[in-house]
């Protein structure tokens, strides 16, 4: 299915467990509980970026064991996104590509609350 945001690009905001913004998110696509859309980095993400360029590396290589251990160090950063009216929903599998892409879940009951905030538009196939 593909989504569009109600207030056009960029609504969610990527967040760390300290608060600190990493970037926007603009959705794009709702599968299930996984979420993906277009990341624009803040200026803080330079400090977290080379965490992601590992991961993607180590997934390129189906390094198993390296990608458990990267992905424990993604979730220790207690990331989640914030909609416009501020709600907080925290995230896992949380996975941000040189290629500007991101996708992640929401955990627990933040799927639903995703969910309201999208709007099913057609594809355009």
């Amino acid at each position: 299915m593909h989504v569009q945001a109600r207030d056009n690009n960029y609504n969610l905001e990527l967040v760390t467990d300290q608060s600190e913004s990493l970037g926007r998110i603009a959705i794009e696509r709702a599968e299930g509980s996984l979420f993906s859309g277009l990341f624009t980095p803040s200026p803080a993400f330079a400090s977290l970026e080379r965490l992601f360029i590992d991961f993607e590396e180590a997934a390129g290589l189906q390094a198993l064991s390296v990608i458990d251990e990267l992905d424990a160090q993604i979730s220790r950063l207690g990331l989640s996104v914030v909609v416009p009216l501020g709600q907080r929903i925290p995230v896992e599998d949380v996975q941000i590509w040189s290629d500007g892409q991101i996708s992640f879940r929401p955990l627990g009951q933040g799927v639903n609350s995703l969910d309201a905030f999208v709007v099913t538009r057609p594809s355009k196939h």
